[in-house]
């Protein structure tokens, strides 16, 4: 991995959640210029990126690196909450079908531990993954069933929030109709 890379990864490890959290914009910056997802303003990338690694142009070998240590360390203990969770929604907004086992893994894993706003974020960014990512529904099916993620989504069915009634509602109806479709 490049050392510049390396050097965002060890301000991610580290036990400061500033530094975790400057770390995670970071990495959404390259990623989102390495992807030419929606086009960053330069000027905004400049106050989070030093000019090396404004300069820095990623393969599609290093992206998928990047992808691979960013899901590793959603399983590290030493990432504050916040942290873990922005990261997560970086990686599941980001990321191919092929990291569909850690993304659900993730959220099978946490979702009994998130508030409303969190659930809420959650289920967005999951249900993005998985519209991008249903073509291949036949890679990570067994995923999704192996981690229970309908029966964790409908579970937020009856949160006192209508909003996330609604998104969870929504999203379950969804996985059923594309799970049904390839029975």
């Amino acid at each position: 991995m490049n050392h510049l890379i390396t050097e965002v990864f060890t301000a991610l490890q580290s036990r400061n959640e500033k530094n975790q959290q400057k770390a995670i914009v970071q990495l959404l910056m390259l990623l989102e210029r390495a992807l030419k997802l929606p086009v960053m303003y330069e000027k905004l990338c400049s106050q989070f990126l030093s000019e090396d690694l404004m300069a820095l142009e990623l393969s599609a070998s290093e992206v998928d690196e990047i992808f691979l240590e960013a899901t590793e360390l959603l399983q590290d203990d030493g990432l504050c909450r916040g942290s873990k969770l922005s990261l997560y929604w970086l990686v599941t907004d980001m990321v191919e079908s092929k990291f569909a086992e850690v993304v659900f893994r993730f959220f099978a894993d946490h979702a009994a531990t998130f508030n409303e706003r969190k659930a809420f974020s959650s289920i967005a960014v999951l249900t993005n993954f998985i519209m991008k990512s249903e073509e291949s529904i036949q890679h990570w099916r067994s995923s999704l069933i192996e981690n229970n993620i309908i029966e964790h989504v409908r579970g937020f069915q009856s949160n006192p929030s209508k909003r996330l009634r609604e998104s969870a509602t929504r999203t379950g109806n969804y996985l059923d109709r594309i799970m049904e479709n390839e029975s």
